[in-house]
């Protein structure tokens, strides 16, 4: 799956990596401030707070990335609702004379 998405969708796929990597630095300082000595932690922890903060940004711009396209899929369909609209009397004498067997049968 993410070998196709990485060609075909280079942009995502670098923020999906970007968040699982991020996820995995996650865990392991996690598990690093759970074993460390009471005077290790906070050094871990500042660690730990830089790195959920990177991941942070990195799933806000994986959201905007979804939200542009998402407003852009809408623009399309707007613009076809639109032109559809406009063409709305010789779609309907097409879909007409077709049903009626008048239409251009131009077939295979």
């Amino acid at each position: 799956m993410f070998g196709s998405l990485e060609k075909n969708d280079p942009e995502l796929y670098a923020l999906i990596k970007k968040d699982m990597d991020l996820e995995r630095q996650t865990r392991d300082l996690v598990k690093q401030y759970r074993e460390a000595s009471k005077d290790e932690r906070e050094k871990v922890k500042a660690q730990l707070d830089e790195v959920v903060g990177k991941h942070f940004d990195a799933r806000q711009q994986k959201r905007t990335l979804e939200l542009k396209r998402m407003e852009q899929k809408l623009q399309e369909l707007r613009d076809n609702v639109d032109k559809r609209s406009k063409a709305r009397k010789e779609i309907i004498e097409k879909r007409v004379a077709d049903l009626t067997g008048h239409g251009e049968d131009l077939g295979f």
